[in-house]
């Protein structure tokens, strides 16, 4: 009675039998208790879960992106074109070997495929030699260039049999194309298998893939056979097949890889983004940047690309710096020194095209720095005069920014997808040239010291005597007066000395033992700019520097610069006048704008940092001027002098001079 008793109040316990391959696709198919085992669903159900667990990853479709089985679907579609080709290629080839003749060879037919597999194999190690570092970066256009030469190495075995005097070499290039085929196709599958693992399940997403291939060969083995047999003897159904399969073939890769969304960085992804942002401040979605992006290879897309002028296509990144001619490793050394001290790259403007020389300690960060800051350089060219200022000021502001947007958005900011970088340079800003210049300016002064010394002398025999020993140490050129001052102990021994002697300076001939004037191709414009603004006469002469030119010089480079780009002389003269005027103006719309705000702040009035020549001229005497009224040195000298003059006076007045 007790027994029965406690088995009645004793709680029932009940377990659930679920399968499935991630928690969140789970399905309960079996309920047991201490009485009974219940079953849920149907056996076939439970059968068909399993034979698809071979062909999908585990926990799909949670496990891997969105985009994975459209891109799947239309994958296996264009393999089940190939393989059936593939029956067709492989017939065509077999015969013209000699397969069924009683005049082939054994020896013969194993020759000719051995060349056939050598071509390949060779052709696949050039190949991933040349374009194996860009395979990463384009693995959409790659793709579908992959399989356009799997076809045309098709197309090569199909038409073998007509040539059969060229046949080896027509089958040679079939194999050299099917080898670009194996290399970009096992490439760009590996980086598309990376983009597709959500859950770090590469491994599992590869082998699914491969029993999803298998079963498309299978099948398409067989359609292929069939195919085979029917057309067999009739070329205009063989060929009228072959070309079909081909187009949906070609089809079929453009709308898988139309599907592939992908989230990282390349250069025409990156410039479509920096574009867009700079244009509106909103960060475009992977989503929209793959409707955007070009999937075709470049020859088959440049038309679109020239007309849609593409930021990235006037981008070199890692350019050689010995490629470079004077003038733009010139313009190179100045924006080292004024803009890009503490990047690891400099970015040199040419003539619409922005070259980015990455230094050698770079990262990753700092190559997707640099390609975003060229992209922005490049935006502004036709925009701005200033494109390395206002490029620094946007990197400054905006690029943190950029960066966090892009992140929030669902991209891969971690690097920049590009071609290797094997070019790089080494920079040190300041120490060296400060270390050669002071030397030159050392041997200056003691060059004004011998010349000083020459003047003083000149009232004795003797000092003419020593002048004239002194001047025959300054006769020559520096280099040979140095040496001579060296010798004579007269100077001690510069650094820059020896290594001067071994690469002297070229010298320049002076007809009749005259130094040639100067003159420059823009001085002719100059003379017509002072006839213009005469005002400009007055720019001081140290500024006509490489650096830091007055407006005539600037005017007069401006003008031979848009000449070598076919605009006639009037038309660029009034080009650089126009936009020296509108420089010329916006500095003075920006002094009363700061003039405004001071007022506006109760402050004093700052000066004007755009001064007129004439105006620092001025300004520049004006201090001089000051000293003769309070400078006490310039007082006490001008109170001596009315003191001798008054004593004069006296003197006079004493003697009767009046």
């Amino acid at each position: 009675m007790d027994a029965e008793e406690r088995k009645k109040n004793s709680s029932e316990v009940t377990v659930e039998e679920w399968s499935g391959s991630s928690s969140s696709k789970l399905s309960r198919t079996a309920t047991i208790t201490s009485l009974s085992i219940r079953r849920s669903g149907s056996r076939f159900s439970h059968v068909w879960r399993r034979i698809l667990q071979a062909f999908v990853p585990e926990g799909f479709p949670s496990s891997v992106t969105p985009d994975y089985a459209p891109f799947q679907l239309w994958d296996s579609l264009q393999g089940l074109s190939t393989y059936i080709r593939t029956m067709l290629s492989t017939q065509a080839l077999l015969s013209a070997i000699g397969v069924g003749e009683k005049s082939a060879t054994v020896i013969g037919a194993t020759f000719q495929w051995f060349l056939r597999d050598l071509t390949g194999m060779l052709g696949g190690i050039l190949f991933t030699f040349y374009q194996g570092s860009n395979l990463d970066s384009n693995a959409k256009m790659w793709r579908l260039v992959a399989d356009l030469m799997n076809d045309l190495g098709m197309l090569m075995d199909l038409v073998s049999p007509l040539f059969p005097s060229a046949f080896v070499f027509i089958v040679c290039l079939g194999s050299l194309s099917r080898s670009f085929t194996g290399v970009a196709s096992g490439a760009t599958r590996a980086a598309l298998t990376q983009h597709f693992a959500l859950q770090n399940n590469a491994a599992d997403i590869s082998a699914k893939e491969g029993s999803q291939e298998t079963v498309a060969t299978m099948v398409g083995m067989a359609f292929g056979m069939l195919l085979a047999r029917i057309t067999m003897g009739h070329s205009v159904a063989i060929w009228f097949s072959f070309l079909s399969l081909t187009m949906f073939h070609m089809y079929a890769n453009y709308r898988a890889v139309r599907c592939l969304i992908l989230t990282t960085l390349n250069s025409e992804r990156s410039s479509i983004l920096i574009e867009h942002f700079m244009e509106t401040g909103q960060v475009l979605s992977p989503q929209e940047v793959s409707k955007m992006e070009h999937v075709l290879p470049l020859w088959a897309s440049s038309w679109s690309l020239k007309n849609a002028k593409s930021l990235h296509t006037r981008i070199h990144l890692g350019v050689r710096v010995s490629s470079l001619d004077k003038l733009e490793v010139t313009d190179l050394l100045h924006s080292a020194e004024s803009h890009y001290k503490k990047a690891k790259y400099l970015l040199l403007e040419r003539k619409g095209i922005i070259s980015v020389i990455m230094h050698k300690d770079s990262t990753a960060s700092d190559v997707l720095q640099s390609f975003i800051h060229a992209l922005v350089m490049a935006n502004l060219v036709d925009k701005s005069i200033y494109i390395h200022l206002e490029s620094r000021s946007w990197m400054d502001k905006q690029y943190e920014n950029f960066l966090l947007k892009l992140q929030s958005s669902g991209w891969k900011t971690e690097r920049l997808l590009s071609p290797s970088i094997i070019w790089r340079a080494n920079w040190i800003c300041g120490s060296s040239d400060e270390k050669i210049e002071h030397q030159l300016y050392e041997l200056i002064d003691h060059a004004k010291e011998s010349n000083r010394f020459l003047f003083c002398a000149e009232d004795s025999k003797t000092a003419e005597a020593d002048a004239a020993k002194a001047m025959s140490y300054m006769k020559g050129d520096m280099l040979t007066r140095t040496r001579k001052l060296v010798k004579g102990l007269a100077k001690a021994e510069p650094s820059w000395l020896k290594a001067m002697e071994r690469v002297p300076p070229p010298t320049f001939p002076r007809p009749d033992g005259k130094v040639k004037k100067i003159s420059l191709p823009e001085d002719v414009y100059i003379r017509k700019f002072f006839l213009k603004h005469p005002d400009s006469k007055h720019e001081d002469a140290i500024k006509m520097t490489a650096f830091n030119p007055p407006p005539a010089r600037v005017f007069g480079c401006r003008v031979l610069e848009l000449k070598e780009e076919g605009v006639s002389e009037e038309e660029a003269m009034a080009v650089a006048d126009m936009e020296y005027r509108a420089e010329k103006k916006a500095k003075r719309m920006a002094y009363a704008r700061l003039k405004q705000i001071t007022r506006l702040q109760g402050k004093k009035l700052p000066p004007n940092p755009y001064p007129s020549a004439i105006k620092e001229i001025q300004a520049e005497e004006r201090k001089y001027v000051r000293d003769r009224f309070f400078d006490p040195k310039i007082l006490k000298i001008v109170e001596k002098m009315k003191e001798e003059k008054a004593a004069v006076m006296q003197d006079r007045m004493r003697g009767g001079g009046w």
